[in-house]
């Protein structure tokens, strides 16, 4: 597989970073910035079928927002039907 492509021998997305991870998986970590988006979105799209799952998510995302921007000490907002 070149270094280049993340798309292995049988067509399925290969991490080079994380080679030890099944073929078409990826890790999205709470602590990288560039994932929010996707940590985002994947909460989004679970919003009707895990929406304990999306809830958590996006508090987690709002969490890291109030660490950033050094409002740690606020209480955590209510739930918001659609983030």
């Amino acid at each position: 597989m070149p270094d280049h492509s993340h798309i292995n021998e049988e067509g399925c997305f290969q991490s080079n970073k994380y080679p030890e991870l099944p073929p078409d998986k990826i890790i999205l970590s709470f602590k990288d910035p560039f994932a929010r988006a996707a940590l985002y979105a994947l909460a989004k799209s679970y919003d009707h079928h895990d929406p304990f799952l999306a809830k958590d998510i996006r508090r987690r995302l709002r969490s890291i927002s109030r660490e950033q921007l050094g409002c740690d000490h606020l209480p955590e907002p209510q739930d918001i039907k659609n983030d």
